[in-house]
């Protein structure tokens, strides 16, 4: 995040989006009895927020749980 705010004060056109409880491959997870991190799903709204982006080029709106930070 450090970074990417970086290239926006740069001018940069970015837009992050963060989904609570997810991994770096979108996927969310649940920690077992030993601690272990298990992947579960991809969020409900990452692959819609996915498409609207490839449609528009932009992020739009707030996709369910998310923070979007521009």
């Amino acid at each position: 995040m450090r970074r990417l705010r970086a290239l926006e004060k740069n001018g940069r056109p970015i837009t992050t989006v963060v989904y609570p409880r997810t991994e770096h491959g979108m996927y969310e997870f649940e920690v077992d009895a030993a601690g272990e991190r298990l992947s579960t799903r991809q969020p409900a709204t990452y692959l819609p927020l996915m498409a609207d982006f490839m449609r528009r080029g932009t992020i739009q709106a707030r996709y369910g749980d998310s923070t979007i930070y521009r």
